[in-house]
Formats: C-alpha cells, structure tokens, sequence
C-alpha cells in the first residue's frame, strides 16, 4: 500500500507527497505547483517547504 502525504499552503491542499524508493515523490493538484509535479523530495518537511517557496515567488510576481 502507498504511502502518501497531503501537501497543505495557506489552508488548502495543493498536492500529494507519495513515498517511493528514492524519497517521496511530489503530485500536484493545481498551479502554480505544477512547478514542483514528479519532483523527489527527502522528507515531507522538504516538499512542505519547496511548495512555501514557490508560493511566495509566485505572489511576489504578481502586479501591484
């Protein structure tokens, strides 16, 4: 049986960490975390964390 981790930014759940031989394996539910889709992470701390990032390039991008 797989083991998966939901992947939670601000409130909502933006993708699934499932773990795989080499670590745990990122799925994303929506964008702008198609970014980070079939990325492999070593813990969930770390997706948790690449997601967090992401985030915030993302907002920081958008016009004032």
């Amino acid at each position: 049986m797989a083991q998966c981790f939901s992947i939670e930014n601000r409130g909502r759940t933006v993708g699934l960490a499932c773990r795989v031989p080499s670590g745990l394996r990122f799925f994303a539910a929506e964008q702008p975390y198609f970014a980070r889709e079939g990325m492999i992470f070593r813990r969930v701390r770390d997706v948790e964390k690449a997601v967090r990032q992401l985030s915030l390039t993302k907002l920081s991008e958008r016009p004032s």
